[in-house]
């Protein structure tokens, strides 16, 4: 009779071993698929911002060239920094989103 249980002990042991051996390979597969999807999803926001930037771009080196169309001084460069300045709030206020440092820059755009 403890022959026979020990058998099952043993039988058990190399079971849950195999168990584990496999809840490892599973976890192991699922991480490396979680990281495919992180690559994948940082590539896709790089891009997407990568795409604003360039749009905003556009829209700064229009206004501009509209600017020197009508006289006036075009400023590139403090829209473009307006709306790349997400971390450094303007004159002490919060600090602002890409979404808002691009509506505001719009804005002031849009009323100067």
């Amino acid at each position: 009779e403890a022959a026979a249980a020990q058998t099952l002990i043993d039988s058990l042991r190399k079971e849950v071993e195999v168990a584990n051996k496999h809840i490892a390979a599973l976890s192991a597969k699922h991480a490396l698929e979680l990281q495919c999807v992180r690559t994948e999803c940082e590539a896709e926001l790089q891009s997407m911002h990568t795409k604003h930037v360039l749009d905003l771009q556009r829209i700064c080196d229009e206004h501009a060239a509209e600017r020197e169309r009508e006289g006036n001084e075009g400023n590139n460069e403090t829209f473009m920094g307006m709306l790349l300045n997400t971390d450094v709030p303007p004159e002490g206020s919060a600090p602002r989103t890409f979404s808002q440092a691009a509506a505001t820059a719009l804005m002031t755009l849009s009323n100067v």
